[in-house]
């Protein structure tokens, strides 16, 4: 039996004010593989407080009649031992691998970040698809320590062939099947679920935003995108953007960055152009994108590159921070050549700086607001203000019919 035991599990059971309990964990591949780290329900056996191992008369009534051929009997000792009960109920030594969860977890991104500074961070995951559910498994790979996950839709066949998940997650909300495959990437998540439209209710969508560190916009919906970027700006909470290209031969990556500009509309408005039917080249439209034939790897390309993105943004406060940054607030990739598209080769990328519309509705709502109406917008609530009150007045001093 190969045997795993996480430090922390181990400690919390030395630490209880119990003499002995029930031992849980996870069994795999035929009880060949044991996982004691604090995480599945499968009662495996028992452990005790004890230094050595006492005679099976000595042991609790429930315990020497509860132990069965294959169950652990743990001894809590300041070395701990483990032992199975053979099917001639005898007790055989196993050994152990004691693992340092935290720390060997992020052992092998030691010295690129400081790890423990992304434990603590909140990132607000809105599109659960091949993208979305991408960059939500590489930040929690990364160490990110706390997530909002965001969708209202379902697993269904045709997702599979580019989705995280498989089939056993057929018919499941896409939530939480990525927070079971959260929980099973990295030993400290702490996940919120949400199965909604965000679209039909700003109000949840604003309290899910509250206190995050990073939004990721992974959904299709461009009303959606423009609903979170109205959101988020107003939160002060950064956002990433990110989106694969019909048929897969491109995406792009976008960073609003508040209280500096540009936000999304602001990108929306100055890429608008560049999105059109040009020659041979696919229709791209940013407010009809529909699923489409891609590969996962391609799509699953854009999201590796919005994740990275998505980090540095995370640890934009980290001096010690060894990954990079990106020159430009927008990354187009390129994954195939086509004409009248801007790339002559496959797998190129340019970089392009987004300059704030300083008549943005969203980031420069009060310029907006100026030229729109030739008022401040206090002016014009004001106005507002003064109508509807005229409106109301209006109404209850008009007489019935009788």
């Amino acid at each position: 039996m190969y045997l795993v035991v996480a430090h922390e599990f181990l400690e919390s059971l030395q630490v209880s004010p119990l003499p002995w309990g029930e031992l849980t964990g996870e069994s795999q591949d035929e009880h060949t593989v044991v996982q004691l780290i604090g995480q599945g329900q499968k009662r495996l056996g028992y452990w005790m407080q004890a230094e050595k191992l006492p005679e099976k008369a000595a042991l609790p009534s429930r315990l020497a009649e509860d132990l069965k051929p294959g169950d652990l009997l743990a001894l809590l000792s300041p070395e701990p031992l483990f032992y199975l009960v053979s099917q001639e109920n005898g007790l055989l030594p196993q050994p152990y691998t004691l693992m340092q969860t935290y720390t060997d977890f992020h052992s092998r991104l030691e010295g690129l970040f400081d790890t423990a500074a992304l434990r603590q961070k909140k990132v607000a995951v809105v599109g659960l698809g091949t993208g979305g559910s991408l960059i939500a498994v590489e930040l929690a790979k990364a160490g990110v320590g706390n997530f909002k996950l965001v969708d209202f839709d379902r697993l269904e066949i045709h997702n599979l062939a580019r989705h995280v998940c498989g089939l056993r997650d057929l018919g499941r909300l896409k939530v939480a099947a990525m927070r079971d495959y959260l929980l099973n990437v990295s030993p400290m998540v702490q996940i919120e679920t949400h199965d909604f439209d965000v679209t039909t209710d700003m109000s949840r969508l604003t309290e899910i935003l509250q206190g995050c560190n990073l939004l990721v916009g992974a959904t299709d919906s461009e009303g959606a995108k423009d609903l979170l970027n109205r959101v988020a700006w107003q939160l002060g909470v950064p956002a990433v953007y990110g989106a694969a290209y019909n048929l897969g031969f491109g995406g792009d990556v976008f960073v609003a960055d508040p209280p500096a500009g540009p936000c999304y509309q602001c990108f929306r408005n100055a890429t608008g152009d560049m999105f059109q039917s040009e020659g041979e080249k696919p229709e791209v439209s940013y407010d009809k994108i529909v699923p489409q034939p891609a590969l996962g790897m391609d799509v699953g390309m854009v999201g590796l590159i919005t994740a990275r993105v998505a980090l540095t943004v995370l640890l934009k406060a980290d001096p010690s921070a060894r990954l990079g940054g990106f020159p430009t607030n927008w990354i187009l990739w390129g994954n195939q050549v086509w004409p009248g598209w801007i790339f002559d080769k496959p797998l190129q990328s340019e970089f392009f700086e987004i300059e704030p519309d300083p008549l943005c509705p969203v980031c420069h709502s009060e310029a907006y607001t100026q030229s729109q109406l030739g008022m401040s917008a206090a002016e014009a609530q004001v106005k507002a203000t003064v109508l509807i009150n005229q409106l109301k007045a209006s109404a209850a001093n008009k007489p019935t019919e009788e």
